[in-house]
């Protein structure tokens, strides 16, 4: 059963998430089960973690794993007292970061759209029913995750197959809870709970992930990517999207590495430009996207951009086949981190082996590894 601790010495704070979590909890009242705030936090609380800030035009709410921090504006607290409004986006806002919590998608209107107003045309707190607020979506998820009365394992393998275009057939060993469809992080109207562990989903015409989840203990997710046939014939490139960003390398590329772009204490640490939005942290599991490569079996040249697999460096090379036995090649990079312009006679018997930067290359089509000391460095994909 979830619980929260609230990390904030505001009292008006500290009573209208009470208020929350009561009206939430009379949701599942039938089955006795109610949400609490802690004294103190336990290794399995919620923190919702308040702070008035001078940098925010407007409340904003973010989780990560099982905390959740709000910026409240200075200004818009001064004025909190004066009025429902201002206290009935407060709890949307909140409600709004908790549902993600438990494993909720954005919807098209209600809490999980963002533009509700829970305390529209009431006076009082205690007046309003939560669940007008609530999409049907979001209704069964909060219900798995706050009464967990069937807790499902989750499997080791999943087989998933494209039937038909809108077909998609999935086979694992064990059940799962619910199947939706997602496009942007918010439902579609596919939206499944299966009753064996093979079944069938219709895919609306427009998603880019499919999310299984199972109670356990607490939720489990996985993500499943839709793939874009129309990619690159070579390069490196970020493989999923923010914020679930579950995807796997493609079959005919090499994976190089992972990231979840943040650092140890959830805030954004991008690892380079075209990473994109960092993922998101469910309870304990961290999303990551892969950074993976691939080479042009086809492509011989040597001109033209190539990208370092360990660093994401763009190197612009230029081949001049008038230099030495087997031509010169200059290349040059311009990154914050590294500038620089080398250049290396290519020899070797058959003319692929190359130096730069105090490294041994050795190419092969739209491929070279770099290494020192007979240690591998790092690896050059051909992009264009």
């Amino acid at each position: 059963m979830p619980s929260f601790y609230v990390k904030s010495e505001i009292r008006i704070f500290r009573k209208l998430v009470g208020i929350l979590l009561k009206k939430i909890g009379e949701l599942f009242e039938e089955q006795g089960k109610f949400l609490k705030i802690e004294r103190n936090p336990t290794e399995k609380s919620i923190i919702l973690d308040f702070q008035i800030s001078e940098n925010f035009e407007k409340i904003d709410g973010i989780c990560h794993g099982r905390k959740c921090v709000f910026s409240i504006p200075s200004q818009f607290f001064s004025k909190f007292h004066e009025g429902k409004q201002n206290q009935g986006l407060f709890l949307n806002v909140v409600a709004h970061e908790i549902f993600h919590v438990f494993g909720a998608l954005h919807a098209d209107d209600g809490i999980m759209s963002g533009h509700a107003d829970i305390l529209e045309g009431t006076t009082n707190l205690d007046q309003f029913f939560i669940g007008d607020f609530i999409d049907p979506c979001t209704f069964h998820i909060l219900k798995l995750a706050i009464l967990g009365d069937e807790k499902r394992i989750a499997p080791n393998t999943i087989n998933v197959r494209l039937i038909e275009e809108n077909r998609v057939k999935i086979r694992m060993e064990n059940v799962v809870n619910f199947a939706v469809f997602a496009e942007k992080t918010f439902y579609t109207s596919s939206f499944n709970f299966p009753k064996s562990n093979e079944f069938l989903l219709i895919a609306p015409e427009n998603w880019d992930t499919l999310v299984l989840a199972w109670i356990q203990y607490e939720l489990c997710w996985i993500f499943i990517a839709r793939t874009n046939p129309e990619t690159s014939k070579s390069g490196c490139k970020w493989f999923g999207s923010a914020p679930f960003c579950y995807e796997n390398c493609p079959s005919d590329y090499d994976f190089i590495r992972q990231h979840s772009g943040r650092c140890a204490d959830g805030t954004a640490c991008i690892p380079d430009s075209s990473f994109g939005e960092p993922c998101l942290k469910l309870f304990s599991y961290q999303m990551t996207k892969k950074f993976c490569c691939k080479s042009d079996p086809v492509d011989c040249s040597w001109s033209g951009r190539w990208m370092g697999s360990e660093d994401a460096f763009n190197f612009y090379c230029r081949f001049d086949s008038g230099q030495g036995n087997c031509g010169k090649l200059e290349c040059s990079v311009n990154h914050p981190l590294f500038k620089a312009h080398n250049s290396s006679l290519i020899e070797g018997e058959n003319c692929d082996e190359l130096r730069m930067w105090n490294l041994r290359g050795k190419a092969t089509c739209g491929y070279i590894a770099w290494f020192q000391n007979g240690e591998y460095r790092n690896s050059w994909y051909k992009t264009f």
